[in-house]
Order: structure tokens, then sequence, then C-alpha cells
């Protein structure tokens, strides 16, 4: 579990962002092409062009940094296994770092006053879950839970 500044430089989070954006721009010509014996919904190209569309506006736009959080729902979105990244804070600096005890209890402590993500991830031979919950730090301690309805990804794997 980490705590991760809320934004990262651009440059840190492209190579993710392309990535994903080539796969989904192969999906759609191969859809288009009707390379798929499957039947092929108008709905699904759609909504992978709209996917595209909203990934290019994010790499086009001249900020020089970004919300780590709208690029990681966008990554996670364009997923075709809905597994979260390798990396989800996108190169943005870590301010903090815990282990759980077996209770899944944990304490940060020393976090500069501002505003965070707090990101931790359960993966078993099972399942995968992610949490990104926006956090408020100012010099109090403060009780954040993580349940599965606040998860940002939670992947079954088949046995």
């Amino acid at each position: 579990m980490s705590v991760i500044e809320k934004f990262a430089p651009k440059a840190n989070v492209k190579r993710a962002v392309w990535y994903e954006l080539a796969e989904h721009e192969r999906l759609v010509s191969a859809l288009e092409r009707g390379d798929f014996t499957r039947v092929t919904e108008a709905g699904k190209i759609a909504s992978e062009k709209k996917l595209i569309a909203r990934a290019k506006e994010m790499l086009d736009d001249s900020a020089e940094v970004v919300e780590v959080g709208e690029v990681y729902r966008l990554v996670v979105s364009m997923r075709a296994n809905g597994l979260p990244p390798l990396d989800g804070s996108f190169g943005a600096p870590t301010i903090a770092r815990a282990n759980t005890d077996i209770n899944g209890s944990y304490a940060i402590r020393d976090i500069p006053d501002g505003t965070y993500y707090l990101q931790a991830r359960l993966i078993t031979e099972w399942s995968a879950i992610e949490w990104l919950v926006p956090i408020q730090c100012n010099g109090k301690t403060t009780k954040i839970d993580l349940f599965n309805d606040t998860a940002i990804v939670i992947a079954n794997f088949p046995r």
C-alpha cells in the first residue's frame, strides 16, 4: 500500500496510455474490416472509438501533468481483461509505503499536508483487487477502510 501524489508528469504516463491506445486502434480496425467471425456490434465500435478519442485527448492536452486517478481509470477501462496496470502510480512520486498486518491493519505516518491517493492492491491466485482512494492529509489521524465497493478494479481469475 502506498500514498502517491495526485498528479504525475505526463511523460510518465504516456507509455501506458499509448500502448492501450494502439491496442484499441488495432481492434477497431479489425472490427471495421470484419476480421472476426462473430457478429460485430456497431455499439462496440462506437465504444472503442470513444475510448480512443479520450486517450488521444489526454495525450494531446498541453498540460505537463495529469491527474493519476483519471489516467488510471482510462487505462483500466481500456484493458480487455480488466486487470490493473503493473504500476498504477504511473510514475507519480510515492510519499510513503506500508504493509498490512495479518488483520489488514496499517498505519502510514508523517505525510505532509496535501491531497494524495492511497493505492492498495491485493492479488491472490483467484483474484486481483486494487484501490485508488483520494485522501486529504492535514496532520490528523484518518482512518480509511477499503471495501470491495470502493475498489477501482476487481478481477476474478478462472480456476
